[in-house]
C-alpha cells in the first residue's frame, strides 16, 4: 500500500509560475482559474502554483530561474523574450496598427511562427494575450517634438524598441525596474511614462500625471510560458488538457483586458486627465519617427526585413478587406 501511494504521489507535477501582475488582477484572477480547471481535469496529475507580484524578480530574472528549473513557467511580456526571438515583440512595431482587428487578424498569421521560435529555444508558449495599445502619458503636456526632448522619460530595462525609438529622438531615457516607476514619478526622476490605460491603474502611475497623448504607440502583448522541459514530464493526454484550457483562458483575458482599458478610459476621464488629441502635425512627426525606429530596428537586426514586410502585407490585406466590405455595404443599401 505504501509502495502504491509513493506511486500516486510521483504522478503529481508542480508548475511553479511567476508574474509581475499583483494579487487580485484580472489577469491572476483568471491564472488562477485555469489552474483550478486543470487540476480538476487532470484528476490531480498537474498542479500550478502562482508567485504574483514580481516576488520572484523581474522578467529576466525569472527567465533565468525557468533556465535552472527553479520556476518551470513565467506570465511574462513580449519585450522580455525578444533575446531568444525577436519576432516575439512583433505586435508592439511602433504605430504598425489602428485596431484591435487589425491585431487579431494578423495574429493567425505570426502567432504560430512565433510559437515555433520559442520552442526551438526551450520554451513552450501555452497562451498568448494582447493587453491593450499603450499611450504616452506625462505630467505635463506634450504640445511639441522639444516638449518631449525635455521630458524625463521613462524605459524599461530591455526594452529594445523603446530604447531604439528614444535614441532616434534624441531622447536619454531614465532607465528603471516598473516596480519603482511609481516613487521615480513621485520624486519627479520621471515625468512621462509609456503604459496601457488599464496599467497606469493597477499601478496607481495615474495619480502622478495629468495628459494621456490620444494615439496609440504600440500593442502591448503578454505570454504564458513553460520549459519544454517541464512539459515534456508530463503524459501527452495533460499536456493537450493544459494547452485546451489555456487558449480558453487567453480568450477570456483579452476580453477582459479590453473591457478593463474601455472602463479605465472613463475612469481617468472623471479624474481630470486630460486625453490631448495630437496636431496633425504631431501625427506627422510621430509617424516619421516610427519609420525611422523600423528602420534602425532593420538594420541591427532587431526585426527580420522580411517578417516587417510580412507584418504590414497582412495589414494591408485586412485594411483591403474592410475597404470592400464598407463599398459593399454601400451598394447593398442602395
Amino acid at each position: 500500500m505504501v509502495f502504491s501511494t509513493r506511486m500516486v504521489a510521483a504522478k503529481v507535477h508542480v508548475l511553479k509560475i511567476a508574474t509581475l501582475a499583483p494579487q487580485g488582477s484580472v489577469g491572476l484572477d483568471l491564472l488562477e482559474e485555469a489552474a483550478n480547471k486543470i487540476k480538476i481535469q487532470t484528476q490531480g496529475r498537474v498542479q500550478m502554483r502562482f508567485y504574483p507580484g514580481g516576488i520572484m524578480g523581474n522578467e529576466q530574472s525569472i527567465l533565468r530561474k525557468i533556465r535552472i528549473n527553479q520556476l518551470q513557467g513565467g506570465a511574462l511580456m513580449s519585450g522580455s523574450l525578444a533575446h531568444l526571438y525577436r519576432g516575439a515583440e512583433i505586435y508592439g512595431a511602433p504605430f504598425f496598427f489602428k485596431s484591435m482587428q487589425e491585431v487579431e487578424y494578423v495574429r493567425k498569421k505570426f502567432d504560430p511562427i512565433i510559437k515555433e521560435h520559442l520552442q526551438k529555444k526551450g520554451l513552450t508558449v501555452l497562451g498568448i494575450s494582447n493587453t491593450g495599445f499603450t499611450y504616452l502619458m506625462s505630467s505635463h503636456s506634450l504640445k511639441s517634438e522639444a516638449d518631449l526632448r525635455k521630458s524625463k522619460v521613462w524605459m524599461p530595462t530591455g526594452d529594445i524598441i523603446g530604447k531604439a525609438m528614444l535614441q532616434t529622438a534624441k531622447i536619454q531615457p531614465i532607465l528603471l525596474p516598473i516596480s519603482d516607476v511609481y516613487t521615480a514619478l513621485q520624486t519627479g526622476l520621471v515625468d512621462t511614462v509609456v503604459n496601457t490605460l488599464s496599467g497606469v491603474i493597477i499601478l496607481q502611475w495615474h495619480t502622478k500625471i495629468k495628459y494621456i497623448t490620444e494615439l496609440p504607440l504600440a500593442m502591448s502583448t503578454g505570454f504564458l510560458v513553460v520549459s519544454n522541459k517541464s512539459m515534456q514530464r508530463l503524459a501527452a493526454n495533460d499536456r493537450k488538457i493544459i494547452q485546451h484550457v489555456v487558449a480558453k483562458m487567453a480568450i477570456r483575458m483579452q476580453d477582459a483586458h479590453r473591457k478593463e482599458n474601455i472602463e479605465a478610459r472613463q475612469v481617468l476621464r472623471q479624474m481630470g486627465l486630460v486625453f490631448a488629441e495630437p496636431t496633425k502635425l504631431q501625427v506627422q512627426y510621430w509617424n516619421t519617427l516610427a519609420q525611422k525606429t523600423m528602420r534602425v530596428l532593420i538594420n541591427d537586426g532587431i526585426y527580420a526585413d522580411n517578417l516587417v514586410k510580412a507584418l504590414r502585407k497582412r495589414i494591408e490585406e485586412f485594411r483591403s478587406k474592410q475597404e470592400t466590405e464598407i463599398l459593399q455595404s454601400k451598394t447593398d443599401a442602395k
